[in-house]
Protein backbone atom coordinates (compact mmCIF):
# COMPACT_ATOMS: atom_id res chain seq x y z
CA UNK A 1 0.00 0.00 0.00
CA UNK A 2 0.83 3.63 0.22
CA UNK A 3 3.78 4.35 2.41
CA UNK A 4 4.11 7.84 3.89
CA UNK A 5 7.57 9.26 3.48
CA UNK A 6 8.27 12.65 4.90
CA UNK A 7 11.18 13.46 2.55
CA UNK A 8 9.01 12.87 -0.54
CA UNK A 9 6.26 15.09 0.86
CA UNK A 10 8.76 17.89 1.49
CA UNK A 11 10.01 17.64 -2.10
CA UNK A 12 6.46 17.72 -3.45
CA UNK A 13 5.56 20.70 -1.27
CA UNK A 14 8.75 22.52 -2.34
CA UNK A 15 7.94 21.83 -6.01
CA UNK A 16 4.43 23.22 -5.62
CA UNK A 17 5.74 26.29 -3.80
CA UNK A 18 8.36 26.95 -6.51
CA UNK A 19 5.70 26.59 -9.19
CA UNK A 20 3.46 29.13 -7.44
CA UNK A 21 6.36 31.59 -7.03
CA UNK A 22 7.40 31.15 -10.68
CA UNK A 23 3.82 31.63 -11.89
CA UNK A 24 3.40 34.72 -9.71
CA UNK A 25 6.62 36.27 -11.05
CA UNK A 26 5.57 35.65 -14.63
CA UNK A 27 2.14 37.16 -14.05
CA UNK A 28 3.83 40.24 -12.61
CA UNK A 29 6.17 40.49 -15.59
CA UNK A 30 3.32 39.98 -18.04
CA UNK A 31 1.62 43.12 -16.74
CA UNK A 32 4.32 45.22 -18.50
CA UNK A 33 4.42 43.10 -21.64
CA UNK A 34 2.51 43.65 -24.85
CA UNK A 35 0.66 46.49 -26.50
CA UNK A 36 0.75 49.92 -24.91
CA UNK A 37 -0.27 53.47 -25.63
CA UNK A 38 0.82 56.94 -24.55
CA UNK A 39 -1.30 60.02 -25.07
CA UNK A 40 0.31 63.46 -25.18
CA UNK A 41 -1.77 66.35 -23.86
CA UNK A 42 -1.57 69.81 -25.40
CA UNK A 43 -1.13 71.13 -21.85
CA UNK A 44 2.48 69.90 -21.90
CA UNK A 45 3.49 71.97 -24.92
CA UNK A 46 5.48 75.19 -24.87
CA UNK A 47 6.74 77.51 -27.61
CA UNK A 48 10.20 76.67 -28.94
CA UNK A 49 11.01 80.19 -30.13
CA UNK A 50 13.45 82.09 -27.96
CA UNK A 51 11.19 85.14 -28.35
CA UNK A 52 8.13 83.28 -27.09
CA UNK A 53 7.33 86.16 -24.74
CA UNK A 54 6.41 88.22 -27.82
CA UNK A 55 3.98 85.57 -29.07
CA UNK A 56 0.36 85.28 -28.05
CA UNK A 57 -0.03 81.53 -27.39
CA UNK A 58 -2.33 79.24 -25.43
CA UNK A 59 -1.96 75.64 -24.16
CA UNK A 60 -4.52 73.86 -21.99
CA UNK A 61 -5.76 70.32 -21.41
CA UNK A 62 -7.96 70.58 -24.52
CA UNK A 63 -5.91 72.49 -27.11
CA UNK A 64 -2.78 74.43 -27.97
CA UNK A 65 -2.55 77.27 -30.48
CA UNK A 66 -1.17 80.71 -31.26
CA UNK A 67 -3.58 83.65 -31.39
CA UNK A 68 -1.04 85.50 -33.47
CA UNK A 69 2.63 85.41 -34.22
CA UNK A 70 5.26 86.22 -36.73
CA UNK A 71 4.33 86.27 -40.38
CA UNK A 72 6.05 82.88 -40.64
CA UNK A 73 5.81 79.56 -38.78
CA UNK A 74 5.63 79.12 -35.02
CA UNK A 75 6.48 75.92 -33.13
CA UNK A 76 5.53 74.16 -29.88
CA UNK A 77 7.16 71.08 -28.40
CA UNK A 78 6.59 68.56 -25.60
CA UNK A 79 8.66 65.65 -24.26
CA UNK A 80 7.54 62.04 -24.62
CA UNK A 81 8.47 59.16 -22.30
CA UNK A 82 8.26 55.58 -23.57
CA UNK A 83 9.55 52.21 -22.26
CA UNK A 84 13.14 51.33 -23.21
CA UNK A 85 13.32 48.91 -26.19
CA UNK A 86 9.61 49.31 -27.00
CA UNK A 87 8.69 49.27 -30.68
CA UNK A 88 6.53 52.09 -32.01
CA UNK A 89 3.56 50.66 -33.91
CA UNK A 90 1.39 53.73 -34.54
CA UNK A 91 1.19 57.51 -34.35
CA UNK A 92 -1.73 59.89 -34.71
CA UNK A 93 -2.54 63.50 -33.86
CA UNK A 94 -5.86 65.29 -33.41
CA UNK A 95 -6.00 68.79 -34.89
CA UNK A 96 -8.38 71.48 -36.09
CA UNK A 97 -7.51 73.32 -39.31
CA UNK A 98 -10.18 75.91 -40.00
CA UNK A 99 -7.80 78.14 -41.94
CA UNK A 100 -8.62 79.70 -45.25
CA UNK A 101 -5.64 79.22 -47.50
CA UNK A 102 -2.28 77.78 -48.43
CA UNK A 103 -0.53 79.19 -45.37
CA UNK A 104 -2.98 77.68 -42.88
CA UNK A 105 -1.54 74.25 -42.15
CA UNK A 106 -0.47 72.30 -39.09
CA UNK A 107 2.41 69.81 -39.07
CA UNK A 108 3.00 67.33 -36.22
CA UNK A 109 6.28 65.40 -35.93
CA UNK A 110 7.29 62.65 -33.51
CA UNK A 111 11.07 63.00 -33.16
CA UNK A 112 14.06 61.39 -31.50
CA UNK A 113 17.16 63.37 -30.53
CA UNK A 114 20.60 61.79 -30.24
CA UNK A 115 22.00 63.06 -26.92
CA UNK A 116 25.62 62.55 -28.03
CA UNK A 117 25.61 63.97 -31.56
CA UNK A 118 22.66 66.36 -31.38
CA UNK A 119 21.10 64.83 -34.52
CA UNK A 120 17.31 64.81 -34.78
CA UNK A 121 15.46 62.09 -36.70
CA UNK A 122 11.78 61.72 -37.51
CA UNK A 123 9.80 58.73 -36.35
CA UNK A 124 6.47 59.94 -37.75
CA UNK A 125 5.03 63.02 -39.45
CA UNK A 126 1.43 64.09 -40.15
CA UNK A 127 -0.03 67.33 -41.49
CA UNK A 128 -3.06 69.00 -42.98
CA UNK A 129 -3.02 70.43 -46.49
CA UNK A 130 -3.95 73.90 -47.67
CA UNK A 131 -7.17 72.52 -49.18
CA UNK A 132 -8.48 71.19 -45.86
CA UNK A 133 -10.82 73.62 -44.08
CA UNK A 134 -13.06 72.47 -41.24
CA UNK A 135 -13.98 73.52 -37.73
CA UNK A 136 -14.26 69.81 -36.82
CA UNK A 137 -11.48 67.89 -35.13
CA UNK A 138 -9.51 65.69 -37.49
CA UNK A 139 -7.40 62.65 -36.60
CA UNK A 140 -4.25 62.45 -38.73
CA UNK A 141 -2.62 58.99 -38.75
CA UNK A 142 0.87 58.02 -39.93
CA UNK A 143 1.29 54.48 -41.22
CA UNK A 144 4.91 54.75 -42.39
CA UNK A 145 7.15 54.86 -39.32
CA UNK A 146 10.96 55.07 -39.08
CA UNK A 147 13.42 54.58 -36.23
CA UNK A 148 10.81 52.59 -34.32
CA UNK A 149 12.88 51.02 -31.53
CA UNK A 150 13.00 53.16 -28.39
CA UNK A 151 16.56 53.56 -27.07
CA UNK A 152 16.45 55.66 -23.91
CA UNK A 153 20.19 55.25 -23.40
CA UNK A 154 21.01 57.14 -26.60
CA UNK A 155 17.93 59.26 -27.46
CA UNK A 156 15.33 61.58 -26.01
CA UNK A 157 11.88 61.82 -27.60
CA UNK A 158 9.48 64.68 -28.28
CA UNK A 159 6.58 65.90 -30.39
CA UNK A 160 7.02 69.08 -32.40
CA UNK A 161 3.98 70.97 -33.69
CA UNK A 162 4.48 73.52 -36.47
CA UNK A 163 1.77 76.10 -36.99
CA UNK A 164 2.59 77.12 -40.55
CA UNK A 165 0.82 80.45 -40.19
CA UNK A 166 0.10 81.14 -36.50
CA UNK A 167 -3.55 81.96 -35.88
CA UNK A 168 -6.34 80.68 -33.65
CA UNK A 169 -8.02 78.77 -36.51
CA UNK A 170 -5.27 76.13 -36.39
CA UNK A 171 -5.26 74.07 -33.16
CA UNK A 172 -3.52 71.01 -31.75
CA UNK A 173 -5.66 68.76 -29.48
CA UNK A 174 -3.30 65.89 -28.66
CA UNK A 175 -1.30 62.95 -29.98
CA UNK A 176 -1.35 59.19 -29.46
CA UNK A 177 1.64 56.87 -29.69
CA UNK A 178 1.06 53.12 -29.85
CA UNK A 179 3.85 50.67 -29.03
CA UNK A 180 4.73 47.06 -28.29
CA UNK A 181 6.87 46.43 -25.21
CA UNK A 182 8.92 43.34 -24.47
CA UNK A 183 10.04 44.43 -21.00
Amino acid sequence: MFEFREDKMKKIAMGILMGVVFLGMNIGLAADFGAGMVSVSPAGFKPTDYQYHSLNWYASATEAYYNSGYPNSAYMTAPVSLPHLATITGFSAVVTDNGNGMDDEIHVSFLRHNMTTGATEAIAFVSTTWSFISSARLTLTEDTLANTTIDNEKYTYSILVRFYSPNSKIRFHGAKIEYWSVL
